[in-house]
């Protein structure tokens, strides 16, 4: 009877041992998952391929490297306000500058409708500005093609700008839904990183950055009418930022 009694306690004791382990193993792997920072980068993006554009003027996001000095925000002003010059545009505004250890964001908007007219990237090393990479390219249904800032004294190009009665037709997905498309991405990816609380409406697409402990790591693009999401993550470290 007693032996009895012994091998129930130790058959109990040994099931509550394993049923522990299994609740700190199953903890240990959401741990893992919710907080790795290097899981995203082993994942493939879906849209990688087809959303590489090409690059005219040799400046790949990310060639510079980190030892160059960043630009700073005053002298990436000053090249994007000489590149919106050639121009000869007044609808022209720019919106907001962000600087990166080793590239320049620039967005810019339309003054007439107050839509995102276009994103600009600038090369640390060699001042260039181009289109950002990515989505700029694809889905911009206002300003998809302007030329990069080595050869636009030359190419004639001057972006045509959206038909003003076509505005209202160019986003089918609210931006709520966006962001909603935009986390999922995130969670899919096992991107451990927070939305931030602001969506940039753009002609055809939306642009969220997201966040961790309150530094931009990059952004998530949504398209407007199909809800694919890009994912720019070249722009590598924050430094700062002003708006306009």
């Amino acid at each position: 009877m007693e032996s009895h009694r012994m091998a129930r306690k130790r058959n109990l004791f040994l099931g509550l041992v394993a049923i522990a382990l299994l609740v700190l193993a199953g903890a240990a792997i959401f741990f893992w998952m919710r907080f790795a920072t290097g899981t995203a980068s082993v994942l493939p993006d879906p849209l990688a391929v087809r959303m590489a554009p090409t690059d005219p003027c040799g400046c790949t996001p990310g060639s510079s490297g980190d030892t160059d000095i960043p630009l700073g925000l005053a002298k990436t002003k000053s090249i994007v306000d000489d590149y919106l010059k050639n121009f000869n545009d007044a609808n022209l505004a720019l919106k907001e500058i962000i600087v990166y250890n080793n590239n320049s964001y620039a967005r810019i908007a339309d003054r007439v409708t107050g839509i995102n007219a276009m994103e600009l990237f600038v090369d640390t090393e060699t001042s260039i500005v181009i289109s950002e990479y990515g989505t700029n390219f694809h889905w911009n249904l206002g300003y998809p093609s302007i030329p990069d800032s080595k050869t636009i004294g030359y190419s004639g190009l001057v972006p045509p700008g959206p038909r003003t009665d076509n505005i209202p037709n160019l986003l089918s997905i609210s931006s709520q839904q966006a962001e909603v498309i935009a986390r999922e991405y995130l969670q899919q990816y096992r991107i451990n990183a927070r939305l931030s609380s602001n969506v940039d409406v753009f002609y055809g697409y939306y642009v969220m950055e997201y966040m961790k402990w309150g530094k931009v790591l990059g952004m998530i693009s949504i398209n407007g009418n199909t809800g694919e999401a890009f994912r720019h993550d070249w722009h590598q470290t924050f430094i700062a930022r002003r708006t306009y």
